[in-house]
């Protein structure tokens, strides 16, 4: 059983190359889905433009819709005592003192050859992180997990709907968190 890899606070991202931020292709202002618990950096969803808001993947049946990295302005109250790992994004339900509060996070659209570092992944004990080479794919929350039949067969037909990412190497996050850092092979 995959477990998220262990980290202080919230995952992070550190967008090494991606060609999102040229070719436009960036979505926001989009509603976050209230099945979405918790919306980190690094993680990815999915636009589903018939239902006009952002929800998690689902590899079997959202062949045609747009997968993207989350990838959000942070928003800290005081930068003096909090750091980009205490940055998530949550959907507020109501209360009788006030009204539901609607997250809407950033997309990034996958292009091949994107690389980014994030420690938004899950492994098989939560600690040690995967070596280069293995292929990573989307799971039902949102994390990156290995697609093992794709790093045993090293055939791309193996993958499932969404973006297909390699290990590129070992790697930390800015603050010294252990990560890795992915390439995009298949957007």
């Amino acid at each position: 059983m995959a477990t998220k890899l262990n980290k202080v606070g919230y995952a992070q991202l550190e967008p090494n190359k991606i060609a999102a931020q040229y070719t436009k292709q960036i979505f926001d202002m989009l509603p976050l889905d209230d099945a979405v618990t918790l919306c980190e950096q690094g993680m990815v969803l999915v636009y589903d433009e018939a239902e006009g808001k952002v929800k998690k993947p689902d590899t079997t049946n959202d062949v045609n819709k747009i997968f993207g990295l989350v990838y959000n302005e942070i928003v800290l109250e005081d930068e003096r005592k909090q750091a980009d790992t205490d940055y998530a994004m949550v959907n507020v339900p109501a209360s009788k003192y006030q009204g539901a509060i609607k997250a809407y996070p950033r997309l990034f659209a996958f292009t091949e050859g994107d690389t980014f570092t994030t420690n938004a992944i899950t492994t098989d004990d939560g600690v040690a992180l995967p070596e280069p080479k293995k292929f990573y794919q989307p799971d039902a929350d949102g994390y990156w997990s290995e697609n093992k039949a794709i790093t045993e067969v090293k055939d791309l037909s193996a993958a499932t709907a969404g973006p297909v990412l390699q290990v590129k190497k070992k790697y930390t996050t800015p603050d010294g968190q252990l990560a890795v850092q992915f390439v995009v092979i298949r957007a």
